[in-house]
Formats: C-alpha cells, structure tokens, sequence
C-alpha cells in the first residue's frame, strides 16, 4: 500500500513523465513535417493529414483509451464556458478550414505579415471547430508552425507564437 506521502513524492515525476512523452511526440510530428515540407516544397492540409498530426502528438497509451487520436469526436464538448461547434457540423467544417488554409498565395511585398496572420486566424479557427477528443491546441499550434515554414519564415520565429500561447 502506497502512503499519501509516497504518492505526493512520486506524482510529480509521473507527471514530467507523461510531459516529456508528450514533448517527444509533438517534436517527432514537428520534424516529419518539416520533412515533409523539405521533401515537397508544401505541406497539404487535408483531414487526413490533420487527423495524423492529432494521433502523431497524441500517442500516449494513457490518452489514448478516451480520446481516440486523429478522429472527429463523436459528441458535443464544453471547453471551459464555450460550447464547441456540434459534432455533426466538424467534418464539413475541417474540410472547409483546409479549402481555406490550403491557398499558398501570399502577397509578396508583405509575406510575413500575411503568413503570420494567416497562421494565428487558422489557429483559431481550428480551435473553434475543435475537431478532436483532445490535442486540439497542440495540434493547431503544428498547424501554424507548418503555414509559417510554408511561407519560408526561419525556423526559430517560427515557434515563437506558441512560446506565448505556453505562456499565457
């Protein structure tokens, strides 16, 4: 039998555990995109692709049992006062979100602008649609991190909207 103090000593550690599971995860979906965008010249956003960026950053055994990873939850959610979009609108609406995002062109003379505010509008229009069981922040945070690279932003600037996302 575990003590109460036993538990308080060792949950932390459980916790940066799963945290660092967690990081590996979303660094190995980070780096195959980024591959992927080496490889291609573009990233593609289909459902598919989103759906493997959600199971890729979401595989831990222990989130896995309730959340199923990469597929469109099957009931309505409240996350924290708001009440997400219906369960049965999020197919049309993903797929609308990539017909959306998807467009390359940005305008030249001010291509990071653009790219910037197009990344935080579809980070935000992800999250609103909140397609999946759980990750959804994650995975919109990888999302932006692929419009931003998309539009040839350095790597390191890249990261730096989710830094303030962590933050506050």
């Amino acid at each position: 039998m575990i003590s109460k103090k036993a538990y308080e000593i060792t949950q932390p550690w459980l916790d940066f555990a799963s945290d660092l599971r967690q990081l590996r995860d979303i660094a190995r979906a980070f780096n195959e995109l980024v591959q992927d965008l080496e490889k291609n010249g573009h990233v593609a956003l289909t459902t598919r692709r989103i759906g493997w960026i959600n199971e890729a950053i979401l595989r831990d055994p222990e989130i896995e049992a309730y959340s199923h990873p990469g597929q469109a939850r099957i009931s309505n959610v409240v996350v924290g006062l708001y009440r997400c979009r219906d369960r049965r609108d999020v197919r049309y609406l993903l797929e609308h979100f990539c017909d959306v995002f998807n467009d390359d062109e940005l305008p030249e003379d001010n291509r990071i602008s653009f790219a910037i505010l197009k990344a935080i509008l579809a980070h935000l229009y992800f999250v609103w649609i909140h397609p999946f069981g759980d990750g959804n922040g994650h995975t919109a945070q990888l999302i932006e991190l692929a419009i931003l690279l998309k539009a040839d932003l350095p790597q390191p600037a890249c990261h730096l909207l989710r830094n303030h996302y962590d933050q506050t």
